[in-house]
């Protein structure tokens, strides 16, 4: 991460790459149905209200740091927007991007 303005890429990877490790070691915990019921949802309600902030924000300043942790943006609409991505583009191309 070059500055604050790619914040929402390492933390919503991170978001992601939780469901994706737990998955992965007790598929039989069914990680996904609680992304879609927690992440999803707490991601679709806040983005719907207005003036909400998107998951890419300019800071030109360090005081404006603090004003990016929003998490159901930040976490939760970035994390299931890489999910898409994954399914989208595969596993393969997804990694070999890693």
């Amino acid at each position: 991460m070059n500055w604050w303005n790619d914040l929402w890429l390492n933390e919503s990877f991170t978001n992601m790459m939780e469901y994706v490790a737990i998955d992965a070691l007790h598929p039989e915990w069914q990680m996904w149905e609680d992304f879609a019921t927690n992440e999803v949802t707490a991601a679709l309600r806040r983005d719907s209200l207005d003036g909400v902030q998107s998951v890419q924000a300019d800071v030109n300043h360090p005081d404006k740091i603090s004003t990016l942790f929003d998490p159901a943006i930040v976490y939760a609409k970035g994390g299931r927007l890489l999910v898409m991505v994954r399914k989208l583009i595969g596993e393969e191309a997804f990694r070999a991007g890693l």
